[in-house]
């Protein structure tokens, strides 16, 4: 360990246990006239008249309670129509180079949404394009909201169903449901290693999507044309360009498939569940589950635990296959780590109620809460041991590997209500582990369930 990363470990374990055990206090004090910190006082005051004192105690200025209100309590629509738009779309990634391009949607509620997008890719010189249209067949619940324009999210009390189709030529991530971001991928200009390889994906879909209570219920069909991509840029800011990995070489696939989800939320349970597959045929079908639970641990810290399990076909495609690495899996490996046809993960995070700039004195906005956190996770990746195309199958010991880590939290709400950004260091545990790094990622607090 360099003494760096010495430096780093031990400032977030000490800013973790000098927060852990202050007395716990009102995060929401008293501010100048007008200020921000009037309103969020005023927030955690109803706040707590609302929801408890319990709720409160672990409530940063209300975060939690904002999130919840968010989710359940979207905007009401005031005006006829609105939403359409235009938005900018720009990127850089080692099988592209610099991206641009952008992104529109218009339409209406009754007519539905159409939702064009189109990009171009400097180093490959390609394009790419989407032709989307989105309409809401069915919807029951409170009074139309804003959010009826937006894709569909699991709002209690409400019924909604949704009907779309798309035509796209697409740049997909191998390990999608660990892959970072591809557009504005600022790892992938610094250094060329922090975002997932793609392949090329070319066809139609159509599917439905049920929002009814706690649960959603999405089945659509797809089909499609697979083809690999090359690295076609190794420049980076800071790192030598032999030193950019190649992009990974994707399988060339035709095929039709049926897709499928379930999900389920419960915001008051902190509480999600999501069961998804793909079929193909017998060497391309894929399935994935995942649990994810919240806790309170005393009055001041939060637990968040995810479990994640999948397998597919022993002969399916690597672009099909799973992966431990990266910032959603196992933080001290990198990604692309694996290509197997079995997955097991488990990971927590325990969050601290404190502001950590509050807390060592530093002046800063009412609205930059930044808490202190921990996370451990382990897993495995895997093949049948018998090359069998099986759904169930028992890891090797020697697959075991996790890591441990520590670093701050902050909660951002844009564009989700419930989105995060996290930067610790985290520590290998185990043999095949990988190494100490810095990670910083964006995503929600539960991000293996994704958007439900």
């Amino acid at each position: 360990m360099t003494p760096r990363a010495r430096l780093l470990l031990a400032g977030a374990c000490a800013a973790w246990l000098t927060l852990a055990f202050a007395p716990a206090r009102s995060t929401a004090q008293t501010a100048g006239a007008d200020s921000l910190g009037d309103f969020l006082k005023g927030l955690a005051d109803s706040t707590d008249t609302s929801y408890g004192a319990q709720s409160v105690t672990f409530d940063t200025t209300g975060l939690d309670t904002l999130a919840l209100n968010a989710l359940e309590k979207p905007p009401i629509l005031k005006r006829r129509g609105g939403g359409p738009g235009i938005s900018p779309l720009l990127g850089f990634h080692r099988a592209e180079g610099v991206i641009v391009g952008a992104g529109a949607r218009v339409g209406s509620r009754q007519a539905g949404w159409l939702e064009p997008s189109g990009t171009y890719s400097f180093s490959n010189k390609e394009g790419r394009y989407a032709f989307g249209w989105r309409r809401t067949l069915l919807y029951r619940g409170p009074e139309r909201r804003l959010t009826l324009v937006e894709r569909g999210r699991i709002v209690p009390g409400t019924t909604r169903l949704d009907l779309e189709l798309r035509y796209a030529r697409a740049s997909l991530p191998f390990a999608p449901e660990h892959a970072t971001p591809r557009l504005g991928n600022l790892g992938a200009v610094v250094s060329g290693k922090n975002s997932s390889s793609l392949y090329e994906q070319r066809g139609f879909e159509g599917s439905l999507a049920l929002w009814r209570g706690d649960v959603r219920l999405v089945a659509g069909v797809r089909h499609e044309d697979e083809e690999p991509m090359a690295r076609v840029n190794d420049w980076t800011l800071l790192t030598a360009e032999a030193n950019v990995p190649p992009n990974l070489a994707a399988t060339n696939d035709r095929y039709t498939e049926p897709f499928g989800s379930l999900g389920f939320y419960r915001s008051d349970w902190e509480f999600g569940a999501l069961l998804e597959a793909r079929g193909g045929g017998a060497d391309r079908w894929r399935s994935r589950a995942v649990l994810a639970k919240a806790l309170r641990l005393g009055g001041s810290v939060k637990s968040y635990l995810q479990i994640e399990g999948g397998a597919t076909a022993a002969n399916a495609p690597p672009q099909r296959r799973f992966e431990l690495g990266g910032g959603r899996a196992i933080s001290s490996l990198p990604l692309e780590s694996g290509g197997r046809d079995h997955l097991l993960l488990g990971k927590i995070e325990f969050v601290e109620a404190h502001d950590v700039l509050k807390a060592i004195g530093l002046p800063h906005p009412d609205w930059l809460v930044l808490q202190p956190m921990l996370a451990a996770q382990g897993g495995a990746v895997w093949d049948d041991a018998g090359g069998r195309n099986v759904l169930f199958s028992g890891p090797p010991s020697e697959a075991w590997c996790g890591a441990v880590g520590a670093g701050l939290i902050y909660r951002i709400g844009i564009p989700d209500p419930d989105a995060v950004a996290r930067i610790y260091l985290t520590k290998p545990i185990g043999p095949n582990s990988g190494e100490m790094r810095v990670r910083f990622s964006l995503g929600t607090t539960f991000d293996l369930l994704g958007r439900l």
